[in-house]
């Protein structure tokens, strides 16, 4: 049972709009994957830019987060991932540097969470996907042939074997918490 709401989180109006729809509905689950590349480096208005990649990547999702939160509390139970990027273990490049920012601001969440979760039986861990064939890294202009080169496993992940261990950590997982787990080919 998936609920879906169409909402652009770097928009403070929309984002407060969303957080009102999901603040009285019981969730088992949550996934924390919103995401926007930074870019501020090629804009006149860096700081407006700056602005938007934290407020998509790491407040809205904590917002979500927290909200799911205090529901999955009065249930007792819950399962949260929060999705984060494997830029964060090796830092962004300086052109990006505040993507790989806002994603470790969301894995500090996942610590807190987690914490303060477990005596509500509310699991929250955050996963670092590695380079994945999606269309992201061409809409970002990358070319990955040399990346990928560095990978142990020297290919890219597939996305089904991201979602297959989202699924896992969302409906089967009952014990792992607090933890940063690293999908990246033995990145």
């Amino acid at each position: 049972n998936i609920k879906k709401i169409k909402c652009d989180f770097s928009k403070k109006k929309d984002l407060e709009i969303f957080l009102k729809k999901i603040s009285n509905t019981r969730y088992d689950g949550l996934l924390n994957c919103a995401g926007v590349f930074d870019k501020s480096k090629n804009y006149t208005n860096r700081l407006e830019n700056i602005s938007k990649t934290i407020q998509v990547n790491t407040i809205a999702p904590i917002f979500i987060l927290e909200k799911v939160f205090e529901n999955m509390k009065k249930a007792g139970r819950g399962n949260i991932v929060n999705i984060s990027s494997i830029g964060v273990k090796f830092g962004s490049s300086s052109d990006n540097i505040f993507y790989g920012v806002s994603k470790l601001g969301l894995e500090a969440s996942t610590k807190t969470y987690s914490r303060d979760g477990s005596k509500y039986n509310i699991l929250v861990n955050t996963i670092r996907p590695g380079i994945t064939n999606t269309n992201f890294y061409k809409k970002i202009g990358k070319d990955l042939k040399d990346r990928v080169k560095l990978i142990p496993l020297k290919r890219a992940a597939n996305p089904d074997e991201i979602a297959n261990f989202i699924y896992f950590m969302i409906s089967q997982n009952t014990f792992i918490t607090g933890e940063t787990i690293a999908i990246s080919g033995g990145e």
